[in-house]
């Protein structure tokens, strides 16, 4: 091994995209050398475009899917109980929206009941990291609830600027 790294660009990404933030001045400082190597090819290009087709197609339908949820479904917030006032603010509250707290580890078993009584007539939405997603999205599918129909990711709705809301308790993604 050697003590010297080679005179080259050298990117780390972190997970399977490159993860760019055209405000950082290191990323844009790599784009800008990336764009005169001979790699950059209407190959790349195009899978730029390809991919950034696929992003918009896809913000179209969670747009659709949440309009359609708006105007015809109770909205149910599975989430743990100090993000609710948020929660509020970032979807606008309903009259009739029904608010569970995950904090508590019983809550599940009623929030199941609730979905089963208001199947096709309500959305639930759950907050939590990834990971405790999966393991709540696991748990509702094995009841026979679906993901997209009965259920979603409610981090799929909050925009990066929006999960930075402030609270007593810190910000809204740590809170979680």
């Amino acid at each position: 091994p050697t003590d010297k790294l080679e005179k080259s660009f050298y990117h780390y990404a972190g997970q399977s995209s490159l993860g760019i933030d055209a405000d950082d001045i290191f990323d844009r400082l790599f784009l800008e050398n990336f764009a005169k190597t001979p790699w950059f090819d209407v190959e790349i290009f195009s899978g730029i475009s390809r991919t950034l087709h696929k992003h918009t197609e896809n913000l179209l339908k969670q747009g659709q899917w949440l309009a359609r949820v708006q105007v015809h479904r109770r909205r149910i917030f599975f989430a743990p109980g100090n993000i609710f006032e948020s929660i509020k603010i970032l979807f606008g509250q309903k009259s009739d929206d029904i608010f569970a707290d995950s904090s508590n580890p019983e809550t599940f078993e009623v929030l199941a009941k609730i979905m089963r009584d208001l199947k096709g007539k309500a959305i639930t939405f759950l907050f939590f990291k990834m990971h405790n997603y999966n393991a709540y999205r696991n748990r509702l599918i094995e009841r026979g609830f679906s993901e997209g129909e009965d259920f979603a990711w409610g981090m799929n709705f909050v925009t990066e600027e929006q999960s930075k809301i402030k609270l007593q308790t810190g910000d809204f993604v740590n809170s979680l």
